[in-house]
């Protein structure tokens, strides 16, 4: 297992969430919400909702952006944001259960299934006796991010879940990665971040003394010396 300077041996893993845990959406949101609606009974055609993600985008910056953190994109503000979204492009139905349906399920379509490598290397992760959690930007609080890991059925592998909302720090301010830390009660050299950005997930977690991993599952990303790369979470165990 990896040592650091003090031979301190790593004793927790943070895991990015979308791109690392969860595959990231590569189209336009745009057919996110045409699918969730046609999955809904309501036949709509793709161009009549054409910048769709744009307006519910406007709407959330005029009249949610400047809550406090952890109010401003609960599920109950997206669904007015969706249901805005649905009186402004004219949309049938009930738009009061539909902009609660889009709500709940947009993140899911968003990020559409778990990575295969995910499940069997959170157990081998488990099985080295390692605390293990989730740092992610994200605009869900740690409690509706820890909700929908519960939901992909990974969520009890994690000892904790800390969300840039929540935290109420950005990545990539290794200041996130500093907090995490004082949650476990560990000092962050004996932390380990895996991420799939390099600023935001590897370079930062070092900044703040922990251990950083960049995940480049398409072998895109420049060289940094020194720097530890993985192309999957299955080699993640054997460089620890």
């Amino acid at each position: 297992m990896f040592k650091v300077g003090t031979e301190e041996r790593v004793r927790a893993v943070l895991l990015d969430h979308g791109g690392t845990l969860v595959t990231d959406w590569k189209g336009n949101p745009d057919d996110i919400f045409v699918d969730i609606l046609r999955e809904a009974g309501i036949q709509v055609e793709r161009s009549k909702l054409r910048g769709s993600s744009e307006y519910f985008q406007l709407y959330w910056m005029e009249n949610f952006s400047h809550h406090p953190r952890g109010e401003r994109w609960t599920r109950k503000v997206r669904a007015e944001c969706n249901k805005a979204v649905l009186e402004h492009y004219g949309v049938s139905g009930n738009r009061d259960v539909l902009a609660r349906v889009l709500a709940e399920k947009f993140e899911w379509k968003n990020h559409q299934a778990l990575f295969p490598d995910v499940k069997p290397t959170l157990a081998a992760l488990k099985a080295l006796g390692l605390t293990l959690g989730v740092v992610s930007q994200h605009l869900f609080t740690s409690e509706d991010l820890k909700e929908e890991l519960d939901q992909r059925g990974i969520g009890e592998y994690f000892s904790l879940v800390v969300t840039s909302e929540s935290a109420g720090v950005d990545k990539p301010d290794p200041e996130i990665y500093r907090r995490t830390a004082h949650l476990l009660g560990l000092r962050p050299e004996m932390i380990c971040h895996v991420g799939n950005s390099l600023v935001n997930d590897a370079l930062s977690a070092q900044q703040a003394g922990l251990r950083g991993v960049l995940v480049d599952r398409e072998g895109s990303s420049p060289t940094v010396p020194g720097l530890t790369v993985i192309h999957s979470l299955a080699e993640l165990p054997a460089v620890l």
